[in-house]
């Protein structure tokens, strides 16, 4: 299963319902355009808009809260049922000599 079918899941709130927070880590060899057009793929997609609808924190477990950051780089992915995802997109570049 890929990221754009993992999020398109998410969305239409068929499949990981319950889920709070969801972390991917994942390289690529496409350029970031290309790899960042392949994500968001057919996705209803918002601009970062910091209103009151956006969760500013994600209770990991009973110990630990995660304060989720203000990027205005973000984009938000809005379910049905009002629930709100965050993409937050980070870019790293290596070059092997």
């Amino acid at each position: 299963m890929d990221i754009n079918t993992i999020l398109k899941e998410w969305q239409r709130g068929s499949k990981l319902r319950n889920l709070s927070f969801l972390e991917i880590n994942t390289s690529t060899l496409l350029d970031m355009d290309s790899c960042n057009r392949e994500m968001r793929k057919d996705l209803n997609l918002e601009l970062n808009i910091d209103d009151y609808r956006r969760p500013k924190t994600v209770k990991v477990s009973d110990d630990y809260t995660y304060t989720v950051p203000w990027d205005p780089f973000a984009d938000q992915l809005i379910r049905g049922d009002g629930m709100i995802g965050t993409i937050f997109k980070t870019y790293k570049s290596y070059k092997y000599v």
